[in-house]
């Protein structure tokens, strides 16, 4: 199963996107708040010195 990271999944399209999808793909969130619906890295996306640990293990990245 690919690994999808989504940049913007609490709003509207992120959301819809995960709802539609989940039996196909494993999903992750980059995210500055709490997400309890997934898992979710925590942080600001304009620090790349945190947002680095988002990407391992990877394949696709959706920016919402």
């Amino acid at each position: 199963m690919q690994n999808i990271l989504v940049t913007g999944a609490t709003g509207l399209i992120g959301s819809a996107l995960i709802a539609s999808a989940r039996d196909r793909y494993a999903f992750r969130a980059l995210n500055r708040g709490p997400l309890t619906t997934l898992p979710c890295h925590r942080a600001d996306i304009a620090d790349y010195g945190a947002i680095l640990p988002a990407f391992d293990g990877i394949h696709t990245v959706v920016h919402l």
